[in-house]
């Protein structure tokens, strides 16, 4: 099971119970809706990684009649077998995407005997990596930690001996970390909180099935709980980085299970923890953010993103709205289908806080511009609302041609104001309220927009909020809504 971050749903694929299944699911956050019943062979075993740079889920191997070593990309409609050659075939085996090299990492498991190979996929090819580093071993598990840029990987067993130990690979070298923490397992899951920079792990089986909940933050594990899904192993874990859940599927408790869990570790904002300070917009990280003790939370940057080809010397950029949310303006249905048109950019603004920003307001009238050197243009306006579809193109003139158009959804991140304030007040005081609720102590050095650090005598670090609050005051490219916006003629 792994999370598709373009389209914001999990995937899962096979499975066995009393018969290896080879239907694909995805979740997106209330139903499980059935994909396909074609594509890679029934199996279980097998492992999968979601590659973000290219948009594909990728599947190697399992077992089926007999171990397989194929892989398979699934691209959201179709199932396309990319090789059959590479990691000889295998069961068992553990597997996770490394974002910053843009390859998909695997290790170890069973291939008629258990193995200790390190091996990557860019795309097109399976490469050997190493065949030294963690002892052999099969039904491990891995994530990979964006943050340190290093793949984790804890436990499994050797056809007997369970295992207890940690493991990170940066791409060249396998590096033991730790020797404790959670108990020796195998059958466990594994994900990424990329909010929280935490690895989370889950369950697993030592003699008997477990059912505890720890994290590894680099350097310690840390208990987190008892409670939650039963005691069980062979389980899958995927984490949903819009909605900020790690959402569990199945596993045997000493009975197949198909229940689904999600685990919210809490964000100082409800309904998502990635709002930005400042980053590339478009659902994508955050460059700064203010932290607090439950998670990483930010004051939002209102715009809509999108990425300008550098031909465009003397273009219009069309936002076409192509489905407003209802709950946003006066009269639903009178904006859908119409067109906009960026107006002048206002290229570079910085104020030492955030970054540089290309902005422009969304207008009726066509403008020619030469965007060649913008690259990205964050759009405002009356029409720039939550919950809506716009489709981005870039145009010779107001008839066209046009380029094929980019689809934004501002229902995938929190990056529309409504209120007639300048700033979203209400997020500030989920912020402030969410800290001032913290006992003090070290859990209240929390920093990461400037280099001040929070007295944990202090109940909340008002630099760091007042600096976020004057940021946003000032930006002439945020949108807030304080009329309905107009019908253009």
């Amino acid at each position: 099971m792994t999370y598709d971050s373009a389209r914001g749903v999990t995937v899962l694929f096979g499975g066995h119970n009393s018969s290896r299944f080879g239907d694909t699911w995805e979740w997106d956050g209330t139903a499980w809706t059935l994909r396909s019943n074609s594509g890679p062979s029934a199996r279980y075993g097998h492992a999968m990684a979601y590659d973000r740079d290219r948009g594909a889920t990728i599947l190697f191997g399992g077992y089926g009649d007999s171990r397989l070593g194929d892989t398979w990309e699934w691209d959201g409609s179709t199932w396309t077998l990319r090789s059959d050659t590479g990691p000889s075939p295998r069961f068992y085996h553990a597997m996770s995407y490394d974002s910053a090299r843009g390859v998909a990492v695997l290790f170890g498991g069973f291939e008629g005997f258990v193995v200790d190979d390190t091996w990557e996929w860019d795309g097109s090819t399976w490469t050997l990596r190493s065949d030294t580093g963690p002892p052999r071993r099969n039904r491990h598990s891995m994530a990979y930690d964006s943050a340190r840029g290093v793949t984790v990987l804890f436990g499994g067993d050797q056809g007997g001996p369970y295992l207890g130990d940690t493991w990170e690979w940066e791409g060249t070298t396998w590096t033991p970390r730790s020797n404790s923490g959670p108990g020796p397992r195998s059958a466990h899951a594994m994900v990424y909180d990329s909010s929280r920079e935490v690895t989370i792990l889950f369950g697993g089986y030592s003699n008997n099935s477990l059912g505890d909940t720890l994290e590894w933050d680099g350097s310690t594990w840390t208990f987190r709980s008892n409670s939650g899904p039963s005691r069980r192993r062979s389980h899958a874990m995927a984490y949903d980085r819009a909605r900020g859940v790690t959402v569990l599927f199945g596993g045997d408790d000493g009975g197949r299970r198909g229940d689904t869990w999600e685990r919210d570790d809490g964000s100082c904002l409800t309904g998502g923890d990635d709002v930005c300070v400042s980053g590339t917009g478009d659902g994508q990280p955050c460059t700064q953010h203010v932290e607090c003790p439950a998670g990483r939370c930010q004051l939002k940057n209102r715009f809509i993103t999108a990425s300008i080809p550098a031909t465009a010397t003397s273009h219009g950029l069309r936002v076409h709205l192509t489905s407003l949310d209802a709950n946003s303006v006066s009269t639903p249905g009178s904006y859908d289908g119409t067109d906009r048109w960026a107006g002048v950019p206002l290229l570079g603004i910085n104020d030492g806080i955030l970054p540089n920003f290309n902005a422009s307001r969304v207008q009726c009238a066509f403008m020619a511009q030469d965007w060649s050197a913008v690259g990205q243009v964050h759009f405002y306006g009356d029409v720039v609302v939550p919950q809506s579809l716009y489709d981005v193109s870039v145009c010779s003139s107001a008839s066209g041609p046009c380029s094929a158009a980019l689809r934004i959804d501002t229902a995938k991140f929190g990056d529309v104001v409504i209120p007639v304030n300048t700033v979203d007040f209400q997020d500030v005081n989920s912020i402030v309220a969410k800290f001032q609720g913290t006992p003090a102590g070290p859990s209240k050095t929390r920093t990461k927009l400037t280099n001040s650090i929070v007295n944990p005598a202090n109940p909340i670090n008002f630099q760091e909020v007042s600096a976020c609050v004057s940021a946003f005051q000032s930006k002439a490219f945020k949108t807030v809504v304080t009329a309905p916006p107009a019908i253009c003629p």
